[in-house]
């Protein structure tokens, strides 16, 4: 009886898996446009590396620390289809802070500080019409052992968004206003690991890459999946009672 529960549990929970595993989100991709800027703060703990940006060319606020564009921004479908491109986008902070503050956890990996706090704003506009803005909440920041690449990772709240554009509707659907959504951005070139910074006052500069915002989930995939592991519980509440 044991193998048969956890026959049909296995099975149970690959069909979940397979129902929901088609149905991926749209994104807005982020071109490459500016360099960033690694500073070591002296420090050889808390605050150990300062990060600042420089948008080399439009998208950006007037004196804010700024990575952006005018056309580099995206919207892609799950497949990699290029659904419309030539956005402009940024993400900025008052000039009067770095970007990040970052705290090393070993191994490549830091915690950040948010430009003490200060608020990072997000602006995209593209499609004839299809904007989002929204605030930044930067968490971490991981460095590739092999390509030195460093992507920085966090969460995106939507404040406002529009959908006049030619995929108005689905624009809407995918990043509705108060949602929260992941984001990232990656910086290459950088030549060597952050962590030589720490306990000194060097600096290391790398340009901007690529980043990504994965739209809302579709809400057909969190019916599959809610439907399937009530399914899974079902039977197992059943199987206690037998």
């Amino acid at each position: 009886m044991v193998r048969k529960v956890m026959l049909f549990s296995t099975a149970a929970l690959a069909a979940v898996a397979l129902s929901v595993s088609p149905v991926f989100a749209d994104q807005l991709t982020l071109g490459g446009d500016g360099t960033a800027t690694f500073t070591g703060t002296g420090n050889l703990s808390g605050d150990v590396i300062t990060m600042t940006t420089t948008g080399s060319s439009g998208g950006c606020p007037v004196g804010d620390t700024c990575i952006g564009s005018n056309s580099s921004g995206g919207f892609e479908s799950p497949t990699g289809v290029n659904i419309f491109g030539g956005a402009s986008w940024s993400f900025s902070v008052p000039q009067s802070a770095p970007l990040l503050s970052l705290q090393s956890l070993g191994g490549g990996v830091y915690t950040v500080d948010q430009n003490g706090g200060q608020t990072a704003t997000f602006n995209f506009s593209g499609g004839g019409g299809d904007t989002v803005t929204g605030t930044i909440d930067w968490t971490s920041l991981t460095q590739s052992s092999t390509t030195n690449v460093a992507t920085i990772s966090g969460t995106l709240k939507v404040s406002t968004v529009t959908g006049t554009g030619t995929d108005g509707a689905t624009f809407l659907t995918d990043f509705p206003s108060g949602y929260t959504l992941g984001i990232d951005y990656a910086f290459g070139n950088l030549g060597s690991s952050l962590s030589g910074l720490i306990g000194t006052h060097n600096s290391l500069s790398g340009t901007a890459s690529s980043g990504e915002v994965p739209g809302a989930p579709e809400p057909t995939t969190l019916v599959l999946y809610g439907a399937g592991m009530l399914l899974v519980g079902s039977f197992f509440r059943k199987y206690r009672q037998a």
